[in-house]
C-alpha cells in the first residue's frame, strides 16, 4: 500500500494536511527530516505511516512523557498497529515480553523516554534488532532556546551515534531559529530537509483582557462558550480553586496536575475526552499529545512564561477547524509577578551551591559518589531544608540545566518483591541455576518481611553485590516470577535524581557565571515578549507569527485589536436608549459594572464599557470597586 491507502485504512482519512505527504516522502526516502508543524499540525502521522510502509525494522519514537507514550500505544492499537513502550510503568515480565516481541519482529512502533533510550541496557539490547527510523518527538526539549527545555533530550545522540545508521525525524510544534539551530546541531542534523507549515491558525480567535476580577471573567466564558474548554493556570492550588468555583455554578470542571497519580490524570483526562467533563483546569502538565479536536475555547487565567508556550497551549482549540477562541486574562500583578519568580528562579552562585552540597547530604554521597538514578522525595528534601518549596524546586531545575544533577521520572531502580517458595532444588537443575540461586538467595539475606507482603527493593543495591548489570538482574527477577519463586510488582512512577559524575568538593564545583547571566537575560526576554504580546495594540496573529519569524501581510481582522479597530459607534439613539436604561436599572440599586458589559456580545464590549466612563464623567453615574450607582 502507498501512503494515502495507509492513510484511509488506519486513520479513515481521505486526504493528508498540508505538508504530510511531503514528510512522509523524505523520510520514506531515507532522508534526515525536520518538521515544524503548529499544534495540531498532525505531526504524529509523519513517523507513523513511514513506520508501517518501511516494513523491515523497528521504529524508535523518544517521546517526553509517560502519559503521551500510553496515550499514542493505546490510539495506535486501537488502530490495529502493532505498536508498545518500555517505560517505568511496567513490570520485569511485561518488559521481557516487549522485548521479546519486538526480537521477533512483531512490534512496528517502540515509544520511550531520552533516559531510557540513551540507557546502555537499552543500547546493548537495540543493537542486535533492525531498525527502520528513529523519530525525536517534541524536539524543541533539546533546546536551551526553547521553552520546554530538557536537559536529557542533550544525550539522545549517545545512543544514536551507537546504533546503525538509519533516517532521523525530529519533530515540533513551536521553533524559533535559536531553538531550530540547536535541534541541528545536537540531533546532527545540519543537511536534513526541513519542511515549515505556516503558523497562522485562521480558525482562532485571540483575546486578551485586562481584568482585576479573573473568576469573573472565566465564570463568563465558560457559561457563554458551548463546547469543551482548557483553562490554564500557574500553580497547583489554583486548579483545584477554579475548578470548584465553575462547579458551585454548575458547570462540569475537573482538574489535571503534575501532582496527581497516574490513574488519577487518566480519568480526569479521559472524562474530558468523552466529553463527560465540559472544562479542564490545569497547570501546564496537561496538554502535549491530547488529540481532541472539538476544544472551543483554551482559557490562560495568567500569562504562561513565554510566547512559545502559550501559542503551544492556545492552539490545542480549533484542531477541527471550526471557530474557537484562545482568551488570556491578566491584571496589574502578574507580569510583577513573573518577573519575580523569574529572578527567584536563577539563584546566585552561592544558594546554588549550598543547594547541590544539601541535596548530596540529603542522598547521603560521599565525595565522588552516587552517579546512578536514587528515588528522590523534592518535598521531604524542602522541609528538611527549611526553604521555600518554589526556591529550591527552582534551585535544583537551574542545576538540572548546568548539568550538575539529572532528573527522571522512570524507576529504573526499584521494584517491589514479595517471596512465594523456598524449594530451591528445582533451580540448581537449572542451566542458569548457579545466578537465580545467588539472586534469590541474597534477596533473602538482605531484606525483612519478604515472606508477609511486596518489599521495595534497589536493583542498584543488588547488582552491584552480584557483579551483574540491572538488565541481568531484572532478567534473572523476571525467571524467578515466572517459576513462581517470587512476584514482582510494578512501583508506580516517581521522581528519580542522580549526581552527574559523583559529588564534587566543595571548591570543584563548576558553575559558568556568564552562562548564569546568559540564561538570566534569556528568560527575563521571554518575559518582554510575553508582555509585549499582552499589552500590546498590534494585531495579536501578527505578534504571534513575528516571533516564528514569519510574516503575515494583513492583520488577521479576528482578534480583539482588528476588532475594536473596526467597531462601528453606538448611534446617538442607541446611546440613548443605553443610557435610559442603565439609569432604569440603578434605581433598584447598585449593581455589577461586569454584569452590564458581560450582556453584549465580545465585540461590543469596549464601546459600553466607553459609555460607562462617558455617563460617569458627566457625572450621572459613580464607578467603584467594579459596581456602578447612581450619584446622589
Amino acid at each position: 500500500m502507498d501512503k494515502l491507502e495507509i492513510l484511509k485504512k488506519y486513520w479513515g482519512y481521505e486526504e493528508f494536511r498540508p505538508l504530510q505527504p511531503e514528510i512522509i516522502q523524505s523520510v520514506i526516502d531515507g532522508k534526515d527530516t525536520i518538521a515544524l508543524l503548529p499544534t495540531g499540525g498532525g505531526k504524529s502521522i509523519c513517523y507513523q505511516i513511514p513506520a508501517l510502509i518501511l516494513k523491515d525494522g523497528l521504529t524508535i519514537v523518544i517521546s517526553p512523557l509517560l502519559a503521551l507514550m500510553d496515550d499514542q500505544v493505546r490510539i495506535l492499537k486501537e488502530r490495529k498497529i502493532e505498536a508498545s513502550k518500555l517505560n517505568s510503568t511496567m513490570n520485569a515480565r511485561q518488559i521481557d515480553n516487549t522485548k521479546a516481541n519486538i526480537r521477533a519482529g512483531k512490534i512496528k512502533i517502540l515509544y520511550l523516554s531520552p533516559e531510557k533510550f540513551y540507557s546502555k541496557d537499552f543500547i546493548d539490547f537495540v543493537k542486535d534488532i533492525k531498525l527502520s527510523l528513529i523519530a525525536v518527538d517534541e524536539a524543541h526539549c533539546i533546546s536551551a532556546w526553547g521553552f520546554d527545555f530538557r536537559p536529557s533530550y542533550l544525550q539522545i545522540h549517545q545512543g544514536i551515534k551507537q546504533l546503525a545508521k538509519v533516517p532521523i525525524i525530529a519533530l515540533t510544534a513551536t521553533a524559533t531559529k535559536a531553538v531550530l539551530a540547536d535541534i541541528k546541531t545536537y540531533l546532527n542534523l545540519d543537511k536534513a530537509n526541513l519542511f515549515t507549515k505556516s503558523f497562522l491558525r485562521e480558525n482562532i480567535h485571540f483575546y486578551v483582557r485586562h481584568s482585576e476580577r479573573k473568576y469573573e471573567e472565566l465564570l463568563y466564558f465558560s457559561q457563554k462558550m458551548k463546547g469543551s474548554g482548557i483553562i490554564y493556570v500557574n500553580s497547583r492550588r489554583e486548579t483545584n480553586k477554579i475548578s470548584d468555583f465553575l462547579n458551585q455554578y454548575r458547570i462540569s470542571a475537573s482538574y489535571f496536575h503534575a501532582g496527581l497519580s497516574v490513574k488519577e490524570k487518566r480519568s480526569v483526562q479521559e472524562r474530558w475526552i468523552n466529553n463527560e467533563i465540559k472544562i479542564i483546569v490545569c497547570t501546564n502538565a496537561f496538554g502535549m499529545g491530547i488529540d481532541k479536536g472539538d476544544v472551543q475555547f483554551v482559557l490562560h487565567a495568567s500569562p504562561p512564561t513565554s510566547l512559545e508556550a502559550y501559542y503551544q497551549e492556545a492552539g490545542r482549540a480549533g484542531r477541527n477547524g471550526a471557530p474557537s477562541f484562545a482568551i488570556a486574562l491578566y491584571n496589574s500583578t502578574d507580569f510583577d509577578f513573573a518577573l519575580s519568580n523569574t529572578l527567584m528562579k536563577h539563584s546566585d552562585v552561592a544558594e546554588l551551591k549550598s543547594t547541590y552540597l544539601s541535596l548530596c547530604d540529603f542522598l547521603n554521597l560521599a565525595t565522588e559518589s552516587g552517579d546512578y538514578y536514587q528515588d528522590f522525595d523534592l518535598e521531604e528534601f524542602v522541609v528538611q531544608q527549611e526553604g521555600s518549596f518554589r526556591k529550591i524546586r527552582s534551585a535544583l531545575k537551574y542545576l538540572e540545566k548546568l548539568k550538575l544533577i539529572a532528573f527522571s521520572n522512570e524507576q529504573l531502580d526499584s521494584c517491589k518483591i514479595q517471596v512465594l517458595n523456598t524449594d530451591f532444588d528445582n533451580i540448581r537443575q537449572q542451566p542458569n541455576g548457579e545466578i537465580l540461586l545467588k539472586v534469590i538467595q541474597l534477596i533473602l539475606r538482605s531484606y525483612e518481611g519478604l515472606f508477609v507482603g511486596p518489599v521495595s527493593i534497589k536493583l542498584i543495591d543488588l547488582s552491584k553485590k552480584l557483579e551483574i548489570s540491572s538488565e541481568q538482574l531484572k532478567a534473572c527477577l523476571s525467571e524467578l516470577d515466572r517459576q513462581n519463586y517470587i512476584s514482582v510488582y510494578l512501583v508506580e512512577s516517581q521522581q528519580q535524581i542522580r549526581i552527574v559524575n559523583g559529588r564534587q568538593a566543595k571548591n570543584r564545583i563548576k558553575i559558568d557565571i556568564n552562562q548564569h547571566q546568559e540564561n538570566l537575560q534569556r528568560d527575563l526576554k521571554r518575559i518582554d515578549r510575553i508582555k509585549e504580546y499582552f499589552v500590546s495594540k498590534e494585531c495579536r496573529q501578527r505578534i504571534i507569527l513575528n516571533y516564528f519569524n514569519e510574516q503575515l501581510h494583513q492583520d488577521c481582522g479576528k482578534c480583539d485589536i482588528c476588532l475594536g479597530a473596526h467597531i462601528e459607534s453606538f448611534t446617538s439613539s442607541e446611546q440613548r436608549k443605553f443610557k435610559s436604561n442603565i439609569l432604569e436599572k440603578l434605581k433598584m440599586g447598585p449593581i455589577k459594572m461586569n454584569s452590564i458589559i458581560y450582556s453584549f456580545s465580545m465585540n461590543k464590549h469596549k464601546r459600553v464599557i466607553n459609555l460607562l466612563k462617558e455617563m460617569a464623567e458627566e457625572e450621572i453615574i459613580i464607578i467603584e470597586k467594579n459596581f456602578i450607582r447612581l450619584k446622589n
